[in-house]
């Protein structure tokens, strides 16, 4: 008897775990999610972030606008991409927001999501001409790891991620910045006033985040997470912050600025 007693608890724990993490679950109708069916082309604008496109199999699977209440997921080859239209704020009206590939924006804007989720392989860019500035707002949560990271990718123009949403991520977490299609050594960095990644809520971030060559990433709150710098990179505290680990790659080049205070608690060689 009490061994049965001891298979039904651990049948129920397992399901428990199952529920709680909720990159097992999923990404189809079975798992309670609206998928999108196609490609939006940045060339165009063409964007299916508010709307849904009524061209066929490049719309929303539910054949519905995003509304309140349902999740969305952004697959493998699907692009999304945001109204290319300039200085404006974008929101997205569903309940839940999954990339699982690229989440694009082509002007500078802002992006509001309740719930964002970067999965393993997901990212966000900034593409398009001239300086772009992207500001995330709501709350972001990371998903990829080290085998297949998320990641802020900065396009071929000068652009920065303000990152105002509450970073979420457990130990396991990984996130990287970089800037993308560098083709010429004229391009390899301008300046780290224009290409940055801004954390302004970071301290529910457990993960390691990676600024990779020609990124600078201003940290504006404390993040009990990893710092990791693999190539030429550059910190930026505003105001005084703390950072738990401080992980320095062979050959990796931190260049400081800014008039703020880091406090690490343990710098290694990684």
């Amino acid at each position: 008897m009490k061994t049965v007693k001891v298979a039904r608890f651990i049948s129920v724990g397992a399901l428990f775990i199952l529920l709680q993490f909720p990159a097992f679950a999923a990404y189809d109708a079975a798992g309670g999610y609206v998928t999108l069916l196609g490609h939006n082309s940045g060339s165009n604008g063409e964007s299916t972030f508010m709307t849904n496109i009524v061209r066929a199999s490049y719309g929303w699977s539910d054949g519905l606008d995003p509304h309140p209440g349902t999740n969305y997921y952004c697959g493998t080859s699907r692009q999304l991409c945001t109204p290319k239209i300039a200085d404006e704020t974008f929101t997205f009206p569903g309940a839940s927001l999954v990339i699982g590939y690229r989440l694009i924006t082509l002007a500078t804007s802002t992006i509001v999501v309740d719930d964002l989720r970067l999965e393993k392989g997901g990212y966000v860019m900034t593409m398009g001409g001239g300086e772009l500035s992207l500001t995330l707002q709501g709350n972001l949560t990371i998903l990829g790891d080290a085998s297949k990271p998320s990641s802020f990718d900065i396009g071929k123009s000068p652009s920065h991620f303000k990152v105002e949403s509450a970073l979420k991520g457990n130990s396991s977490a990984y996130a990287y910045s970089s800037q993308a299609a560098v083709t010429a050594a004229a391009q390899v960095f301008t300046s780290f006033e224009t290409q940055y990644v801004e954390l302004d809520d970071a301290d529910e971030y457990y993960g390691t985040f990676e600024a990779r060559t020609n990124t600078c990433l201003k940290l504006a709150s404390d993040m009990p997470g990893t710092l990791k710098v693999t190539g030429k990179a550059c910190l930026t505290p505003v105001s005084s912050v703390k950072l738990a680990n401080l992980a320095l790659a062979d050959g990796a080049t931190l260049d400081f600025s800014g008039g703020g205070t880091l406090r690490v608690t343990k710098l290694k060689r990684v």
